[in-house]
């Protein structure tokens, strides 16, 4: 640069030989970098835009999976809970025809009865224990009280109906009898 505010600097024009000199002013050399600096900015805070809005379309797809999983264990659950009652009676008439000798009632009533567990277990649904174990309100509803001190306390001593869960979350509480 020359002391007097001007620059001399030759271009190739493209597409000829000829050579230019031009004379840029340091204020058009501050006014470019001035157009530089704040081009850079947007540039930076498009970039900037673009990364929230990735992480955001990201989070959005795991709520989204979230709330269709959620949803998905609602349906579940509420065509199970149509489900159970059936599995009940035929486990009411396994109870009464095992005592006559009606061998191949039995042996059908088996079969459904397997068949509906099966479908219970396919899609991830398990029997909550009782009989044996520790009253939790979290997963056993009490009908009956008994003071027997052949059992534990708060001990489940019968079942009347049993519970159901999908994971964590209970479907159908088992409705049992307590002793003590």
């Amino acid at each position: 640069m020359k002391k007097n505010s001007t620059a001399n600097k030759t271009e190739n024009v493209s597409g000829g030989d000829l050579n230019q000199e031009r004379n840029i002013s340091e204020d058009e050399v501050l006014e470019l970098k001035a157009k530089l600096e704040q081009k850079t900015k947007e540039a930076d805070d498009y970039v900037e835009l673009l990364q929230r809005n990735l992480a955001e379309f990201d989070n959005y797809k795991k709520r989204t999976v979230k709330e269709k999983d959620v949803l998905y264990n609602s349906a579940l659950i509420d065509i199970i809970s149509d489900v159970l009652p059936i599995i009940d009676n035929l486990e009411k008439a396994l109870q009464s025809c095992k005592g006559e000798d009606q061998g191949k009632i039995v042996e059908g009533v088996e079969m459904i009865l397997r068949q509906f567990k099966d479908l219970l277990k396919s899609y991830s649904i398990v029997e909550i224990e009782a009989v044996g174990q520790k009253f939790s309100p979290e997963f056993h509803e009490a009908v009956m009280h008994v003071d027997d001190s052949n059992y534990g306390n708060n001990e489940i001593i019968e079942e009347f109906r049993k519970g159901y869960k999908l994971g964590n979350k209970v479907i159908r509480h088992s409705m049992v009898k307590v002793a003590n």
